[in-house]
C-alpha cells in the first residue's frame, strides 16, 4: 500500500479480525448515539476505503436496521440474545472514520449516523414540490407563448423593442 492515496477496501481487510475489531467498535458508537431504546443491528455490506498516514486511515460506511432487541441490555453485554429486525423499523447509515496508529497511542474511533428511514419522505416532499415547480414552469411558458413581450431600458419607453433582450438591468412589459 502507497502512502498518501486512498484505495478500496480489499477482502482481505473486510475479512481479517484487527478490521472486524473496528467494525463492532463502529457498531456500538452508532448504537450510543442514536436516541432510541432500540439495538440496530448491521445489514448489508460495508464500503469504504484505507488510506496509509502515520498509521492506516479507515473510512467505511454501513446501514443499521431497528431490531426487537433493547440497546440497554445490549450495551450491558447480552450476546446471547438473536436480534430480529423490526419490520418497518428505523434504518441508519453509519459512517466510521477509524485511525490506527498503534505506535502513537489507542485507535480513534469516531462514528457519525443519519437517519436514512427519513429519507424516504424527505424525497417524497423534494419530488412534490419538484411537481409543483414544474406546473408554475409549465403555466408559465404558456403564457409566454400566448403574450407579446417587450424588453426596453426605460420604465416609460419610447420605443418597444419586441421579443429582444436587453442587458440585466431592463425591465419587462407584456400585454
Amino acid at each position: 500500500m502507497m502512502p498518501g492515496g486512498k484505495q478500496p477496501l480489499t477482502e482481505v481487510d473486510l475479512e481479517s479480525e484487527l478490521f472486524q475489531g473496528f467494525v463492532g467498535q463502529a457498531e456500538i458508537k452508532c448504537n450510543q448515539a442514536v436516541n432510541s431504546v432500540s439495538w440496530f443491528v448491521r445489514e448489508g455490506p460495508i464500503n469504504g476505503t484505507k488510506q496509509v498516514v502515520s498509521g492506516i486511515k479507515y473510512e467505511f460506511n454501513f446501514l443499521q436496521q431497528e431490531s426487537d432487541c433493547k440497546k440497554e441490555a445490549k450495551l450491558a453485554g447480552d450476546n446471547e440474545t438473536s436480534c430480529e429486525i423490526k419490520e418497518n423499523g428505523l434504518e441508519h447509515l453509519c459512517s466510521a472514520h477509524v485511525l490506527y496508529a498503534p505506535h502513537a497511542g489507542p485507535t480513534v474511533v469516531e462514528v457519525e449516523v443519519a437517519d436514512v428511514s427519513e429519507g424516504d419522505a424527505n424525497q417524497e416532499g423534494e419530488k412534490k414540490v419538484l411537481e409543483s415547480v414544474e406546473a408554475v414552469l409549465a403555466m408559465l411558458d404558456a403564457f409566454f407563448e400566448s403574450s407579446t413581450v417587450y424588453f426596453t431600458r426605460d420604465p416609460f419607453p419610447d420605443r418597444l423593442i419586441e421579443n429582444s433582450l436587453t442587458p440585466a438591468d431592463s425591465r419587462c412589459f407584456y400585454h
